[in-house]
């Protein structure tokens, strides 16, 4: 699967790869951050975002399409992972990294 985003050289998989290993370092050095990590989590799934995801994804897409003559998202459920894929903007080498001031969806802080 070629996930590489729009800008010249940017690899989104080694980028996620990168993001993953750091957070599991992070807890490896403080196993506390698994537990606050875990309770952030549950938050997020209590203020009815639990249920919301799909839609999330879709409505994703159709932001990233804006101004585009057509557009499609295609999702897969795997055995272990959802993947998600659509035809709008693609990310940018600043744009894929976790933003730890947007916890909720739009519209719902």
């Amino acid at each position: 699967m070629d996930v590489r985003g729009g800008s010249a050289g940017f690899d989104l998989a080694s980028k996620l790869d990168e993001l993953n290993h750091r957070t599991l370092e992070a807890w490896r050095v403080n196993p506390d951050l698994v537990q606050k990590d875990a309770r952030e989590e549950e938050s997020l799934l209590a203020s009815g975002y639990h249920d919301r995801q799909i839609l999330e994804l879709v409505q994703n897409a159709a932001d990233a399409a804006l101004g585009r003559a057509s557009a499609r998202i295609e999702l897969r459920l795997g055995e272990r992972y959802l993947y998600a894929a659509n035809t709008g903007e693609p990310l940018r080498s600043g744009s894929a990294r976790p933003d730890p001031g947007r916890r909720f969806p739009q519209g719902r802080r």
